[in-house]
This record gives C-alpha cells, structure tokens and sequence, in this order.
C-alpha cells in the first residue's frame, strides 16, 4: 500500500481471555488507533532489535508503521517521527511531526539546519507525505481543529507573531483537507477549546509583545482570546483564566481575581477565582460572580456543575452554621435556573450524568454526618443529586478518589475502601486493607461491585465495559501467570454481563476506538518477549476487543433486523460519485408506530465528514440528547423519522416511519473515501438503556 519499507507480518492472536480477545502485532512502541481499521504504531529502532527501520544507518530512530486491522499487515513507512498521529477531520489523512535528525539529517523546513521536528500530512489510503515546513513545538487539538505551535527559533528565528524577536511558539491552525495552515500570529499558552465552530485559547501576554491585554498593569497575564472562522478575527476578551471546559454550545472558565486587578464578586477582596460562561454566538463572557476552587467545574449541553467556596462567598450553603466547605450548585444552561444541592464536598469537579449529578462529599464537612452508616463521620461519601426531582441521595459509599470516568453520559466509575466501608471485606479477600472498583448508573440508580483492586487511574469506560489495571501485589494474585505478584494487569469489567474479565498482560492503558483498547505492556513485567528481538526489556503493544463493546442491539422490544445499502447488508462497499439508496427491509415486530431516527456513525471518532450529496445533506451535527444510546462513538448525525422533533436532527426533512417498511431513502453520490456505520433506532419502552430506543442491526458502507 506505501511506497517505501514495505514488509508484512500476520497480526497474532495471542490469546481469548474470557470475553477479551488479546492482538499482538510483534512491535514495541507507542500506538495510535486510527479509525475502525487503522493503528499507527511508531516503532523504536533500538528496541526492536536494534534495527534500523528508515535506512539512514543508525537505530536511534522511532519509524512509523501503519497497521491494518482488517487483513492483518503491517506497512512500515520507513519515516522517523517524534509525533503521531491527529486524524480530526478526513478518515484517510493523518497529521504527523517528522525528525529530520533522524530522517537523513534533511532540512524539511528550509531553515538552514537539520534540528527540527517538522509537521507532515500522512495519506493514510496512498502513502504520500506532505511537507507541510514547519517546525512545531506542540499540536493540540480540540475538534475539529488541530491547532500547531511553531516554534520562532526553530523556524528559521522568524518573527511570526509580530512582536519584534524571535522566541516564541506562535499559533497556526492546521485544515488537513486542503492541505493548508494559517497563522494567527499570536503567541499561546496551554488552553484550546472549541464550541462549535469557534476556537477559544489563552494568549501570552509576555510573548506578545508584552502587551497588558486586560488592563491590569502587567504583562504577565494568560488572557483569554477567540478565534471566529466566519469572521476570520481574533477578539482579545481581556480575561485572564486558570481552566477551561468546553461542549459545543458554550464554554466554562475561571477568572484569578489577583491575576486580573479586581474584584469580580463584589466581596471586598481579590483573592478568589470566580467563575464565567460563554454561549456560542452570544460571545461576551458571563460573569457568574461565583468563587470556585481551581479545576471544581464540569459542563455538559445542559448543566454546569460547580463547587462554591463558602468562605469566598460569605454564605452557608449547605446549612452547617458555617462557611468553611465547598458546596455543589448546577446552572441550567437553557434558562439559567441555578439550584443549590447543599452537599458539602471536595474541590474536584463533578461528575454530571444526563439529569444527575455524582459528587464525592466530606463527612465532616456535613454536619458531621455519618452517611454510609459505619459509625463515624470521616470518610469521603458519593453522592447523587437528581437535578429533576431536586432531590439528594447518600449512595452511601466510601470514595477513594474523586477522579473516575464516565461513558454516554450513563456510567461513573471510582474505587471504595474497604476501612472507611465500616471495614467491610469487598472484594472475599479475607481483609480490609483494599481499595475495590464499583460502577454507578446514576438514573436508574445500578451498582456494580467488580470485586476488583484497581488503580484510580487509568479509568476507562467504553459503552458498558470498564478498563482498569490490577495490582498484584494488593490482589495477592498471579494474575499473568510470570510467576510472581509484582505487576499492575489490565482486566475489564462488563456492566451488561457483571462478568470480570483478566487478560493477562502487564500493562497501562491508551486509547479506545470502536472497540478496540490498545494496552501499552512491560515485557520485564510479563516475563515475555512480546515483539520477538531477543530480550524482554521493551514496552510492546497489545491490541484488546472485549466481547460486548461495540454490540448492535440494545434493547429487548421491537427491532427491525434489516437495514440495507443497495439491498445489501453487512459491509458493503459503495463506488464513489454514484447513486445509493438506504433502505429498511421491514417493519419491526411488535408496535408498528414507533418513533424513529436513522443515524449515520462516522468511520472512527475523529471523522468529521458530512455525509452529503446531490446538493442534500443527509445528516447535521446533533446534540445526542435526549437520545442517547451506550454505543460508541456516540452518534452525531441522523436522518429524522415521523414524529421526531426537527431539532433533534436539525434537520426539516422526514423519513417514513419503520410501520412504512420497506422503504428506501435515495442519495445521488457520495464524493470522498469514507466510512460510515447506518443504523435505525426505534423507540422502545423496554429498551435496556438509557435511551430507551432499540437498535437494528448495522450495515457498513465504504464509499470508495
């Protein structure tokens, strides 16, 4: 498939751990998913065997590989990179950051020298590499865009940003389709967030020129700026900020009072962060006048969630005839409507889940209350506000940590210990000396004790499977059969199934893509020479599916079993520029007047392609909600049914109800390789999710 360096090897199954299947290519590196059939797999020369994978004499390099997940083969493109990959926008295009010391000591950016690291545009289908003659210091991304940090100095000690030297990391923003970068000639910071089609970023005040651009007197300041595609500006919102969260509606951030020269809640000091929102549209910032701890907010398409410091805010909150605690509050986003849940908790952020919201409590910081029923009054309680009922439940659990994770807007996961649990034996192990992982599902209230010890983090949750690594030495287990208790195991947990799955392998977490879990495992660990070099002292790289990621039919009601491309279902490949139709084979058993959405998934989770053609758009940008579904990635477009409110698609046009079936539903063309994933749901009061919509079975459409 690549031009050059092109060799193949069969992509082994290692083994079936319970309901997880284990890959491993035989490489040792760093891996990137890449879509639903792609890995990119940057190689190190000195740990595979000391081989030289570009040619250039030496083995100092890390190479890239492609990876095929389809038909097994690996392509080594035979370039050393120190950055791969961001594929935000176009399935078969990837960016990537070259080493031109180790490609060949080639100047790639025209600077005279060979001591850049330099960005590239990688054709996933062809191989080509584009140039594209910069040399970066970062890439960040925020979808859809890919934000570039050119290093001045680096890039021939230009002044890109107009301030008069050449030493600091200018802004450019990357449009992978066309090709091309734009400079927006400011000096940035840590913090990109995009809502919508705005971009949002702190700009230097000491690398831009030294400019005071929020009239404090200084030049010391990271102050908030937007960038507006339509209007092709850049507006200074003389802010500075510490954090920032974002959806793609508004944007959330918090303004150091003693960083910004005033008092922006009115209470006679400068010393408190104080909270600030952002509409899409709206773009003049809200000062909440509410004080915050630092990194104590969450935001979803509904809800801000936020901690208020009682001290900052002179107010008890929770009704503990003091103002010593941080107290949860939530702002509706739709009206405004701010109510207090009186829960006294610590500074992290909450976790929102659809109409709820999970926030780990003090005890002490509550009245003295005891609310896990253990008999004292110091441990840390997870709690659930129903946003709705304004209501709050004690899940009256002993949290560990307030970290977790969180999937379709469904599940939060979090370790209990076993000593502040009333020094109750979680997991049979004969002690309380453990920290166990549970599972919550906020509405309707479910948890899942997996009897396992775990690490805090890496938590991940993909559609209803956590991952998480397991200490030996805590479980007093061999969990990967090396012979000894000394290493951290990667296992999953299945909310659908209540099935604990071990898989053997020694290792820390990376991504998660269509189903797919790339774990990253220590050979010295596992005692086993995972990419075949001879030694076992290398980081190899498994590929994991767990049996129940990416199932098709949710719920137990009416399913249309058929959905066909051209009448043809399973995977189906589509020629490019040529008319199709979508078809439903049948109606559903059962109700025949169902409500009914058609929704189109992208190839993988950074896909961003319309699918349209003829002059029709087929499916827009969708906020998930209401409908949800536990699948993954969360779909984002879709073709209205009878009944469906317009907005939910944004879409005026209606498709015939499933009652109407068989029915097609015709498009003239679609002119880009792309994959898309169709599927119907079909509302279902029975459904076992939170959507209450059942899934057809899918067809796979390659338009190539």
């Amino acid at each position: 498939m690549f031009r050059s360096f092109s060799f193949s090897c069969l992509f082994l199954i290692l083994a079936s751990a319970g309901s997880a299947q284990v890959f491993n290519p035989r490489l040792a590196g760093t891996y990137r998913l890449l879509g639903a059939n792609r890995v990119a797999i940057t190689v190190s020369e000195a740990a595979q065997g000391a081989t030289d994978l570009n040619g250039d004499g030496d083995i100092l390099d890390s190479v890239l590989h492609i990876h095929d997940l389809m038909d097994g083969t690996t392509d080594n493109l035979g370039i050393a990179v120190t950055f791969c990959c961001v594929s935000p926008v176009d399935a078969d295009r990837a960016m990537i950051v070259v080493s031109e010391m180790g490609q060949f000591s080639l100047d790639r950016n025209g600077d005279g020298d060979p001591f850049d690291e330099v960005a590239a545009i990688l054709d996933l289908t062809t191989g080509v590499i584009t140039n594209l003659q910069l040399a970066v210091s970062r890439v960040l991304v925020s979808d859809p865009y890919v934000v570039l940090l050119v290093s001045e100095s680096h890039q021939g000690d230009l002044d890109l940003n107009n301030d008069a030297d050449a030493v600091d990391d200018v802004c450019h923003l990357l449009d992978p389709i066309s090709e091309t970068v734009a400079n927006l000639e400011v000096a940035t910071g840590l913090f990109f967030r995009a809502t919508g089609t705005r971009l949002y970023f702190d700009v230097d005040e000491a690398e831009q020129g030294g400019v005071d651009r929020n009239g404090d007197g200084d030049s010391l300041d990271q102050v908030l700026a937007v960038y507006d595609p339509g209007l092709v500006t850049i507006t200074n919102l003389g802010l500075p900020m510490a954090a920032m969260v974002a959806t793609t509606t508004h944007l959330a951030f918090d303004v150091p009072e003693a960083e910004h020269g005033a008092d922006l809640n009115s209470d006679g000091d400068m010393d408190d962060n104080v909270l600030h929102l952002i509409e899409e549209g709206a773009g003049t910032p809200l000062n909440l006048t509410v004080p915050v701890p630092e990194f104590s907010f969450s935001l979803t398409d509904r809800y801000l969630g936020y901690k208020v410091v009682e001290s900052d805010a002179g107010m008890d909150l929770n009704g503990d005839n003091d103002t010593l605690d941080n107290v949860l509050q939530i702002r509706s986003l739709a009206n405004g409507t701010v109510w207090n849940s009186g829960v006294a908790g610590n500074t992290v952020s909450p976790h929102i889940l659809g109409d709820n919201v999970l926030s780990s409590i003090s005890e002490s910081d509550q009245d003295g209350t005891d609310l896990n029923g253990d008999g004292d009054a110091t441990d840390l309680i997870l709690h659930r506000f129903d946003v709705l009922g304004q209501t709050r439940i004690s899940i009256g659990l002993a949290s560990a940590t307030t970290g977790g994770a969180w999937s379709s807007d469904r599940l939060y996961a979090f370790s209990v210990v076993e000593a502040d649990q009333g020094g109750t034996d979680l997991n049979g192990d004969g002690d309380i000396l453990d920290q166990v992982i549970h599972v919550v599902q906020a509405e309707p209230l479910e948890i899942w004790n997996t009897a396992a010890i775990g690490s805090i983090f890496p938590f991940t949750i993909e559609e209803n499977v956590l991952i998480f690594t397991s200490n030996e030495s805590n479980n007093g287990q061999d969990l990967n059969g090396d012979g000894d208790t000394s290493d951290s195991v990667a296992q999953f947990f299945d909310t659908g199934t209540g099935l604990l799955t071990n898989t053997g392998i020694a290792g820390f977490g990376g991504a998660f893509i269509d189903g797919i879990f790339f774990l990253r495992a220590s050979e010295s660990q596992g005692n086993v020479d995972a990419n075949g070099d001879g030694d076992m002292s290398d980081d190899a790289g498994y590929l994991v599916r767990p049996e129940g990621v990416g199932s098709v039919n949710l719920g137990t009601g009416p399913v249309a079993s058929v959905l066909a491309v051209d009448g043809e279902t399973g995977r189906v490949a589509v020629p490019l520029n040529t008319s199709f139709q979508i078809s439903l084979d049948r109606p559903p058993a059962g109700p025949l007047s169902p409500r009914y959405l058609l929704w189109v998934w992208p190839g993988s989770s950074s896909n961003q392609v319309i699918l349209s053609g003829g002059g029709a758009t087929l499916g827009r940008l969708v906020n998930p909600t209401p409908f949800q579904t536990t699948q993954s990635p969360q779909p984002f477009r879709c073709v209205r049914g009878q009944g469906i409110p317009a907005v939910v698609c944004r879409d005026l046009a209606e498709v015939p109800g499933p009652a109407m079936a068989p029915w097609s539903l015709g498009n003239s063309g679609i002119s880009r390789k792309v994959t898309f994933t169709l599927q119907a749901l079909i509302e279902d009061g029975g459904a076992a999710n939170a959507s209450g919509f059942s899934v057809t079975n899918a067809v796979v459409a390659d338009f190539k």
